[in-house]
């Protein structure tokens, strides 16, 4: 007759992550009439991603045997998708008779994509950027660039083209020129706020929140003129020279025609004066005072600089006297104001002040402030709080006697009803003890609590009865490079219920810290019919 495997417990698929492990149950039952011996197999995955122990099992007739399957996908072994399995059981006296059970690997996504843009600012006639597209993740992607500037003035050219596809654990470029669209000649140098977004093909949602940077491009005018009107700056060199010779020509023929007019009357004609004739002993000259043109004072600019308001609010302000035309990024402001500004990135912000006679100009560079750094409980780089690997209650199928067994991972301290234990261990369920038992674990980083209730005669439940509690299986805080956001990521098994800080939470999510950032502390507690999981993270910022 053939054997009886069953995998307690199992779901359809066991959600892994590259580098990581866990543990599945495998029960088989000798259903035949003579002692047999059962050798186990598995099929469908790499030799490397599995330990399979023990390898063979020996079975007296009804007897019920148990072996463990350690799944460990290695680093970089897969990308993200669905691999299944078959577990097989074979019997070593007639091969003939086999049983098999399928299940299979679900292998998660690692990582985010990443941008890098270079250069960060550049000044210049035309600019050149470029964007890299970086892939540390196990699964590949493609994504679109999309370009644009505050003033809807630059025109692009992007190389290649449309989505680019970009392999796991690999890196593309893109190259991108910008230009103006209407760049002026003449006149002072004007900045542009660009900003390079990574999109999902065919729609306009960023295919990642952080795959945004920002540049600035400064055009500088072959001529520097600020006081002409704006559409002379816009004309070309060619058309300026053309201007010039034509205004020169005009003056060349006014004084040739005021010379021949001088020339041409008649002497007689030009009215004289009486003077007294003096003695060259006595001659002397009068001084005439030559009249002096009035100078026009030029613009004063009092103030000018970045105001934070009390709620954290950055705006730019300025005030400025005797100027006929103020203009603050090529745009006309008036002599005196404020204005709201949001600053991601550095930038150079450019004002011009005119009267008419002459021009001044102010340049004021503006950055981010800093951002606040988080301090982390040690390890600094992880932090993960303790794991309940096991807390069950199993019956004897031959005693009726209840056995309650746990294992725990990452704790520097084990309370099992208030009382110390060991990491891994097991204690006989008396009649009379307790119907409750809590079991908690601690490290630096948190505390995990795990509670099991029995029921009212645990010797009434079938021979390998094993009640089922919630796992977190990660809960820790994520933050794979300077630049990038601080990220808490969780996710929780066998669970009907799950709460971050009282809010209800899906069973896998991530939650990112946005600045400023401040301590805190984080509690997640999931929730099946058996009783519940507590897992506590807190975070110091310094």
């Amino acid at each position: 007759m053939a054997p009886s495997i069953r995998l307690d417990g199992w779901p359809a698929y066991t959600d892994i992550a590259p580098g990581l492990r866990h543990r599945l149950g495998l029960s088989i039952t000798n259903t035949g009439q003579i002692v047999d011996q059962y050798v186990l197999s598995l099929t469908g995955l790499d030799e490397s991603w599995y330990t399979l122990t023990p390898p063979t099992v020996s079975l007296f007739p009804g007897a019920t045997g148990h072996a463990e399957l350690l799944l460990h996908p290695p680093p970089g072994s897969a990308s993200a998708g669905d691999y299944p399995f078959t577990v097989a059981a074979t019997s070593a006296t007639d091969p003939a008779f086999q049983a098999a059970r399928e299940s299979g690997i679900r292998i998660s996504k690692v990582g985010n994509p990443a941008i890098d843009l270079r250069p960060l600012r550049v000044e210049g006639r035309r600019a050149a950027f470029t964007v890299k597209w970086k892939n540390p993740t196990n699964s590949p992607y493609s994504v679109l660039l999309a370009v644009r500037d505050a003033e809807d003035g630059l025109r692009t050219m992007i190389d290649p083209e449309g989505p680019v596809p970009v392999p796991p654990g690999q890196e593309r470029s893109v190259r991108v020129s910008v230009w103006p669209k209407r760049g002026e000649t003449v006149g002072p140098p004007h900045p542009y706020d660009i900003e390079f977004r990574g999109l999902r093909p065919g729609s306009e949602d960023l295919l990642e929140p952080a795959l945004k940077r920002s540049s600035q491009f400064i055009y500088l005018p072959p001529m520097r003129a600020l006081a002409l009107p704006r559409w002379l700056r816009r004309l070309p060199i060619w058309a300026l020279l053309a201007l010039l010779l034509f205004l020169l020509a005009l003056l060349f023929l006014a004084g040739r025609g005021t010379g021949n007019v001088i020339a041409g009357s008649n002497p007689s004609n030009v009215p004289r004066s009486a003077t007294a004739a003096l003695s060259p002993t006595q001659a002397r000259a009068t001084q005439i005072p030559t009249p002096k043109p009035t100078q026009i004072p030029p613009p004063t600019i009092e103030s000018f600089g970045i105001q934070v308001g009390p709620k954290g609010g950055a705006s730019i302000a300025w005030r400025i006297k005797g100027a006929l035309k103020v203009e603050l990024g090529g745009r006309v402001v008036g002599q005196s104001g404020q204005q709201a500004i949001t600053v991601t990135a550095p930038r150079t912000l450019v004002l011009t002040a005119s009267n008419g006679g002459s021009t001044v100009v102010r340049f004021l560079r503006v950055v981010p402030p800093p951002v606040r750094t988080l301090s982390l409980a040690a390890p600094p780089q992880r932090i993960g709080s303790p794991e309940i690997r096991q807390f069950s209650v199993h019956v004897n199928p031959h005693t009726g006697i209840p056995t309650l067994a746990w294992q725990v991972l990452g704790a520097d301290a084990r309370l099992l009803n208030k009382k110390a234990v060991a990491p891994k261990g097991s204690e006989t369920l008396m009649p009379a003890g307790p119907r409750k038992y809590v079991l908690q674990a601690r490290n630096a980083a948190g505390i995990t609590t795990s509670m099991l209730s029995l029921p009212p005669d645990p010797r009434a439940q079938s021979g390998a009865s094993v009640l089922q509690l919630p796992s977190i299986a990660t809960f820790t805080l994520q933050h794979l490079h300077a630049g990038q956001p601080y990220v808490l990521v969780w996710r929780v098994t066998n669970a009907v219920s799950a709460r971050l800080n009282g809010a209800a939470v899906p069973f896998s999510g991530r939650h990112v810290l946005r600045p400023p950032l401040a301590s805190s502390r984080y509690t997640l507690i999931a929730r099946n019919p058996n009783g519940q999981i507590v897992s506590s993270v807190r975070i110091l910022v310094t």
